[in-house]
């Protein structure tokens, strides 16, 4: 078991054509007892054919930008290629090391995180009318749409709740990049919530659907569709698909031997 798990750990990711990298760090209790969660971090993709894979885990401490490093040049070392698009949440760690490794690639910030954010910074009492308000800038029909959302929400919100205000606006870029793609992938798009969703209470993956030896997280390694099938995943709003978005990306290709090493 211990050596099917290596195996799939070490296996040749070149195969592999992912479209859309999601990255997340999950916290687990490793241990029975007091002791502090751990961060299993934890990439899965979807592929050019619309297949979600599981590309790779590994323990990561407090998720430090050098513990994403290494899982992100971990997996450009067995042959995956950068992403069209990588969904994150805000760690700093994770963000750093995204720009050090694949500097080129878009980053979309995941939405449940930011709302979290934002109604973490409003009394209870009055969640409800922000989390309303809150909505309409991440399911806006266009990024115009979405931008005039955001002016609506500041002008309601802005002497009674600054805080939030500030929390929506601080970084709100990165959380509005899913509107560059397809307007049929930006419901899996908006965020990195789905490997959480994707965890399984008992064992952590043997790349069978086994156990394996504690300490490497508790994922499925299929982690389902969400809700989409292949053909609704790999189809683009416009019926083109994800195959011109992966064409385009294959031609600037990862420039390894050209990149400065990261500090």
């Amino acid at each position: 078991m211990k050596e099917a798990f290596t195996a799939w750990r070490k296996r040749d990711l070149s195969a592999e054509e992912v479209v859309y990298l999601f990255l997340d760090g999950v916290y687990l209790k490793m241990r029975v007892g007091d002791s502090p969660a751990e961060a299993v971090l934890v990439a899965h993709g979807i592929t050019v054919e619309g297949k979600r894979v599981l590309l790779a885990t590994m323990l990561g401490g407090r998720e430090s930008e050098d513990s994403w490093k290494e899982l992100l040049l971990d997996m450009e070392g067995r042959g995956m290629k950068s992403p069209a698009l990588a969904i994150h949440d805000g760690n700093q760690g994770l963000i750093k090391a995204l720009r050090c490794v694949w500097k080129d690639v878009p980053r979309q910030r995941c939405i449940a995180h930011k709302m979290r954010n934002v109604l973490e910074r409003v009394p209870r009492k009055h969640q409800a009318r922000v989390k309303k308000e809150v909505v309409k800038v991440f399911y806006a029909a266009s990024l115009e749409e979405a931008l005039a959302q955001v002016k609506v929400f500041a002008e309601k919100f802005g002497k009674e709740f600054p805080s939030a205000c500030g929390t929506l606006a601080k970084d709100l870029q990165d959380c509005l990049t899913f509107y560059r793609f397809p307007q049929q992938h930006w419901k899996r798009l908006r965020t990195s919530n789905v490997i959480e969703r994707a965890l399984e209470g008992s064992a952590p993956p043997d790349g069978r659907g086994g156990p394996v030896p504690r300490g490497d997280g508790g994922l499925d390694p299929d982690l389902g569709d969400a809700g989409a099938g292949p053909d609704e995943v790999a189809r683009g709003g416009d019926g083109r698909g994800i195959e011109g978005l992966h064409h385009s990306r294959r031609q600037g290709g990862n420039h390894r031997e050209n990149r400065p090493l990261c500090p």
